[in-house]
């Protein structure tokens, strides 16, 4: 039987093989690379994905459909005759193995149920540990740190005043914006007035993709007296917002004259709550307002400009003013979705605010290095591993997907999914928006919000992959002491600590709102109902940076002396300290509970030194492992002399030193008595099996010298 599984094992990875080599040779009719290293990695991806989505389930097929046809005979016992004769060579040889296993495996070792449970957790440790690994240095070595700089210079360069362009903190009113367009977005995008060349004046390996949008929000009843926040409008206007708006027979021929006039119908498809800017007075929508396009050639967009002006597009019913536009750098590869936002208050003065996201432009094989491609190709082997036994499990045991921890299991194999079929469909975004670009024409705004929304989702999925990951790696790591007692600790503590927390979020949310009812319209940092809460939870936690206690005193000296007291005494020092002293008070106790049900109890090293036994003692064996006796040109006895004289020595040292200073107050319990009459007794155990083994070895060397035989014969 064992001969014809071996056979078929061997055909059916055979046929694998065969069909692996098809797949690949079939691939790499369609895959072109310029680099042979990448196409091995594609390669060696795809026989993987083959070997574990395909391979395995065919050879489970084949070997279901044998055991049904043929049935496996049943198992023949030796008799005395076929097993031969046993010499008493053999028999020492047979006990000194045996004693050795039990040297290296005593009886504490010898609970099944604490082995199968370190066996359960040692397969998760390298099965959720290596996945974790794997997925931490994809995310670091595919992280791109030139988003970051390129934002950061970007907000700066956009903010501020240079020798060429106008800052958008110096545009006090909502008419500065037209002075701001005439400098930055027109001026140093196009050098000399060359439309063909839509270089920056800042960086000539950056270029600007379609043309600047101007979005603007309105509203017509400005002076109104209710106490919701005016509509937007959403009117058809004439040039100069004349009404009645009337059809015209040229206006599609002269569309960018009446363009700023009507309300933009967006047929970008997306969700209600991801269609809106939050500003600082209101959300905005995203995806509506009255647009004006600019021209690629500097002459143009001058005009355009001035046509606005000169009609009075930008007035006191405009709401906010969005400038809209996309760079692409062309060494880093990144894509810079900029959004500049200018609020008008109803002061009439304005609140600019810059918003820069960095983007791959495309996360395909030929954009990335072959680090990153080799870890892409290791995190997808690793995975459909973890993948594997998954299903293997949810198989032979379908009740476990009840438990907690095959659900998070699923929840990161669909996340996993998620972010392949997000990334996937990113790169076809971006993908056809570039050829858009060179096969269109170049007067239209190229729209990329979807994509970066897209991108922004993507990067929450990820984290949140993470954050699972991480907590599935928990349950490995109860084979610690620590961890098990602070499950444990949870467990026990939950419904005191809840209430605890209940209060303290109670208070803090109560602290919060009357703190920004008073203070909020004298300090930034209790302005917002979110921020004051924040501010408060912060401050209550000990992160008091950005913090003055001036900003509690703005409704007085008495209100702010009670805010303050409240916040620094009641919250941050008798809740706080009750909290913790609670997870102390239940930690201890579950402490002692598990010391008293585990008097006997091995770690994981030790157990996985028993299983690795094996191995170890082959390593042993080596010559570079093997340990030899150094006399130190002296005999046995003398070193053992020596050793114990150095072992009173510095015992006596000890004793005369730390005597007096270091006295352990420990009440002995009758649980330490047990633990130290065990201990005693393993190490007796061991001493006669050291000595049991020692005799054996006599045994043999007096069995293979023909010791036995001479005295043998001496007898007779």
């Amino acid at each position: 039987m064992a001969n014809k599984s071996n056979r078929f094992y061997f055909w059916t990875t055979i046929f694998t093989l065969t069909v692996s080599m098809i797949t690949i040779a079939v691939f790499s009719g369609f895959y072109h690379s310029t680099s042979k290293l990448r196409s091995m990695f594609m390669s060696l991806l795809l026989v993987f994905m083959f070997h574990y989505l395909v391979g395995d389930p065919i050879r489970f097929v084949i070997f279901s459909i044998s055991d049904a046809i043929w049935h496996p005979k049943p198992h023949k016992f030796a008799t005395d005759s076929e097993v031969g004769h046993q010499t008493r060579l053999d028999y020492l040889k047979l006990r000194l193995k045996s004693l050795r296993a039990h040297l290296l495996i005593p009886e504490k070792h010898r609970d099944e149920n604490l082995n199968s449970q370190y066996k359960e957790i040692e397969y998760d440790l390298w099965q959720y540990g290596k996945y974790l690994a794997c997925l931490i240095l994809l995310v670091l070595i595919t992280a791109d740190g030139n988003a970051y700089q390129t934002k950061k210079c970007l907000q700066h360069l956009f903010s501020h005043n240079y020798s060429t362009s106008y800052g958008l903190l110096d545009a006090n009113e909502i008419t500065s914006a037209y002075d701001f367009i005439a400098t930055l977005p027109i001026n140093d995008f196009h050098l000399d007035g060359d439309s063909n060349r839509p270089e920056w004046v800042h960086g000539n390996q950056t270029k600007l993709l379609g043309v600047v949008r101007l979005r603007q929000l309105r509203v017509t009843d400005v002076r109104h007296d209710r106490l919701a926040d005016p509509p937007f409008s959403n009117e058809l206007y004439m040039p100069g917002w004349k009404l009645p708006y009337q059809r015209l027979p040229y206006d599609n021929v002269y569309w960018r004259i009446y363009q700023p006039w009507i309300p933009k119908i967006s047929n970008v498809k997306t969700p209600s709550y991801l269609r809106s800017d939050e500003g600082y007075f209101r959300s905005y929508p995203m995806l509506s307002g009255y647009v004006a396009l600019l021209a690629r050639s500097h002459q143009n967009s001058l005009m355009i400009v001035d046509y606005l002006r000169n009609n009075n597009w930008l007035n006191y019913n405009t709401s906010v003013l969005f400038i809209e536009y996309s760079l692409y750098s062309t060494d880093a590869k990144l894509l810079s979705v900029c959004t500049l936002r200018l609020e008008q208050t109803p002061f009439g003065t304005t609140i600019p605010y810059v918003d820069v996201d960095g983007i791959r432009a495309l996360e395909i094989d030929d954009q990335l290095t072959d680090w990153q491609l080799f870890l892409i190709v290791v995190y997808a082997i690793v995975f459909l591993q973890f993948l594997k036994g998954l299903v293997k499990q949810l198989w032979f045991n379908p009740e476990n997907i009840r438990s907690i921890w095959n659900i998070v299991d699923i929840g990161i194999l669909v996340l996993n999914l998620a972010i392949i079929v997000l990334l996937w469909i990113r790169n076809r975004m971006i993908t056809m928006i570039l050829k858009h670009l060179s096969n269109k024409s170049k007067m239209e705004y190229i729209e990329v919000t979807p994509v970066n929304l897209l991108t922004n989702f993507t990067r929450e999925t990820i984290g949140f992959l993470l954050c699972l990951t991480t907590l599935r790696l928990w349950k490995a790591l109860t084979f610690s002491n620590v961890f098990h007692i602070f499950t444990h600790t949870l467990y026990l503590a939950w419904e005191a600590v809840a209430t605890v927390g209940m209060f303290i979020i109670v208070l803090i949310l109560g602290f919060g709102m009357a703190v920004s009812t008073i203070n909020g319209n004298n300090s930034i940092q209790f302005s917002p109902l979110s921020h004051s809460i924040i501010t408060c939870t912060c401050f209550t936690f000990g992160f008091t940076h950005g913090l003055e206690p001036e900003d509690l005193f703005h409704g007085g000296k008495i209100i702010g002396t009670f805010f303050f007291s409240i916040l620094a005494f009641i919250i941050s020092v008798i809740l706080i300290n009750m909290f913790a002293s609670i997870i102390n008070d239940y930690f201890y106790a579950a402490k002692s509970q598990r010391y008293t049900k585990s008097e006997r109890r091995i770690n994981i090293f030790e157990f996985m030194y028993a299983e690795l036994s094996y191995y170890i003692l082959w390593l042993n064996q080596l010559r570079v492992f093997r340990q030899y006796y150094h006399r130190k040109n002296r005999t046995v006895s003398e070193n053992i002399e020596h050793e114990i004289k150095a072992l009173r020595k510095k015992r006596s040292t000890w004793l005369g030193t730390n005597t007096n200073t270091f006295i352990v107050h420990r009440k002995i319990y009758p649980i330490d008595i047990n633990v130290e009459l065990r201990e005693f007794e393993r190490k007796q155990e061991r001493i006669y099996t050291i000595g049991a083994i020692m005799n054996t070895q006599i045994d043999i060397l007096q069995t293979l010298s023909g010791y036995d035989e001479d005295i043998t014969e001496t007898k007779k």
